[in-house]
């Protein structure tokens, strides 16, 4: 096991929540950039060309546009649109006044909805206040609120948020360290599951994905949440999810095989 964080070592989380502000108003000025974030495809927003900052190769003589949506490597961007988890430009930032609701109910069915603000609830967000029976309280509404400008400050959508305050902020008063599975054994186990399902490699973005995605699952488990899944059932679930139609193409070339094994054997 090895301890969370940008590589393998000892980082703690801080135990201090994110300063995020609590206005009526998170409009950020429109000159702020945000950290970089890689994108991999646009989706139906405005980008303004100086929000690019690298990996765009195809020929400048194109419109901004097609000159995105073809760029097969993604780029760097540091506007304000806000970024998913599968490095999709998706949408603009969130208002956090009328969108906390939605928010909350993005978070899952009622169980889940109430693991993941008891999360945040241990790294503080919700000061001396309580999670509610149903998770749509006026404090989880306001705790909402915090997670949306969060998720605006970083350019992320909410539920890349929600991660990001799992890994970067320690659950107040456990002065405990999160483990997760070495990032190594992680990838070694996609890998293999994903070429025994699909026949073929995944990309290295495509694993890393995976990776993050799974040590937020050891995280939540970590602070009180949910169980995680082993590695195996992730992995399966996860190329399943996302490449259905190839595993089930893929399986039944596998059966063909086997059955034309046994055909010859009797011949």
């Amino acid at each position: 096991m090895s301890d969370t964080g940008t590589g393998q070592g000892t980082a703690q989380p801080s135990s201090t929540p994110p300063s995020i502000g609590t206005g009526s108003s998170s409009a950020l000025s429109p000159t702020t950039k945000l950290p970089r974030r890689v994108v991999k495809v646009v989706g139906d927003v405005k980008i303004d060309p100086n929000d690019i900052v690298d990996s765009v190769t195809v020929s400048p003589q194109e419109a901004t546009s097609a000159r995105i949506r073809q760029s097969s490597g993604g780029f760097g961007y540091i506007g304000q649109n806000l970024v998913d988890a599968n490095g999709s430009l998706v949408r603009g930032q969130y208002d956090p006044e009328t969108e906390a609701y939605d928010i909350l109910v993005n978070l899952g069915d009622t169980n889940e909805r109430l693991t993941k603000l008891q999360a945040l609830k241990n790294r503080g967000l919700y000061g001396s206040a309580k999670v509610s029976v149903t998770g749509f309280d006026s404090q989880d509404l306001s705790v909402a609120k915090d997670l949306a400008r969060f998720a605006n400050s970083r350019g992320v959508t909410a539920d890349v948020a929600f991660n990001m305050l799992l890994t970067e902020v320690a659950p107040q008063g456990t002065g405990r360290k999160i483990r997760t599975t070495a990032k190594e054994d992680i990838r070694q186990t996609f890998r293999t599951v994903a070429r025994n399902t699909l026949g073929r490699e995944l990309t290295p973005e495509q694993v890393e994905r995976f990776v993050k995605a799974y040590e937020g699952m050891e995280i939540t488990e970590g602070t009180g949440g949910a169980a995680a899944p082993t590695i195996q059932n992730a992995a399966q679930a996860a190329i399943e999810t996302q490449y259905g139609a190839e595993a089930s193409a893929v399986g039944m070339l596998s059966l063909f095989d086997l059955m034309d094994q046994k055909i010859k054997g009797l011949a």
